[in-house]
């Protein structure tokens, strides 16, 4: 059997990674193995490809992707935090030509009845990425102070009813189902039939964010990733939200400026030297005809840089 799931922006991943056929690349969100298999089918012979999953379901089922399309990949159950570790201890050479991080949410999350992501579907508060992190959504709702909760909605999901959401939180609890967390937020919001989210969406990824510290983590996983990238190699990362995009969009500012002192400043002593550079766009969105064929990619941007 097939598991299907379509990749956001493959034809630009391909382009911006500049995929070689003796080239070595690490997909740091492997998922159901789609941007991995692109990128093996991208040359003949095919490029050597390390694929990171923490998720055990995904593994067995991108492994299954992985044989129907013969591609070359080896997958590591590992979390991508660990991709420095997991490149020295491994026998794997020191220095890759790719990196590719797709901060998304696969189908088979989302269609998961044990994760809890989705608000379409009754399932425990769980969110968890990684199984084994102690932290769950059900932790956040049922112990967390109503100042905590406010900021998390606040900061994490940008949600202007943040205060209300919080405080009928409180007073709903015990809570233990997405359903029931999303009536929650749907009686203090309303449903408008003309809205394009969902009124619980803003809440859910709130939720997540925190659970998985995605925010807290992206700055360590952007620096590993240059880290490991050979002179000439590249970062290609697909953020879903303005929060990620923000903290992608400034590292590479950060990595490719030559003077990061306080503009008031007039002369530079910071004596910083960039990693990266630029290679051509800024950032890039999906074309409507994809947006059209799948309608998940529609917030997506692609950011990409090249190691100096």
């Amino acid at each position: 059997m097939k598991h299907l799931h379509v990749p956001v922006m493959v034809n630009e991943v391909i382009r911006e990674l500049d995929i070689k056929s003796d080239g070595l690349y690490l997909d740091c969100t492997l998922g159901l193995a789609g941007h991995s298999i692109a990128i093996s089918n991208a040359t003949n012979p095919q490029p050597k490809i390390i694929g990171l999953e923490v998720d055990e379901e995904a593994v067995e089922k991108a492994k299954i992707n992985i044989k129907n399309n013969k591609a070359n990949i080896k997958i590591f159950k590992e979390s991508f935090l660990n991709m420095e570790s997991i490149i020295k201890f491994n026998g794997i050479p020191s220095a890759v030509d790719g990196v590719l991080l797709d901060l998304g949410m696969s189908s088979l999350q989302l269609n998961s009845s044990q994760k809890g992501f989705s608000f379409r579907k009754d399932s425990p508060l769980d969110m968890r990425f990684d199984s084994k992190d102690e932290l769950t959504a059900d932790h956040i709702l049922n112990n967390y102070s109503f100042k905590k909760l406010r900021q998390i909605l606040e900061m994490f999901g940008e949600e202007r009813s943040a205060k209300s959401i919080a405080k009928t939180i409180i007073d709903s609890r015990p809570i233990k189902t997405t359903l029931q967390l999303s009536q929650i937020v749907i009686s203090v919001k309303g449903k408008n039939k003309n809205r394009m989210l969902h009124p619980a969406t803003k809440t859910f990824q709130a939720l997540r964010i925190a659970v998985n510290k995605e925010l807290e983590r992206l700055p360590q996983v952007l620096n590993s990733a240059t880290k490991i990238l050979r002179s000439g190699g590249r970062i290609v990362v697909i953020s879903y939200h303005s929060l990620e995009d923000r903290i992608v969009k400034n590292f590479i500012g950060h990595e490719t400026s030559r003077c990061i002192c306080n503009p008031k400043i007039p002369i530079c002593i910071c004596q910083h030297k960039p990693r990266l550079k630029t290679t051509g766009k800024n950032f890039y969105k999906p074309t409507n005809e994809e947006i059209n064929q799948n309608f998940s990619s529609r917030s997506a941007i692609l950011r990409v840089a090249e190691k100096l």
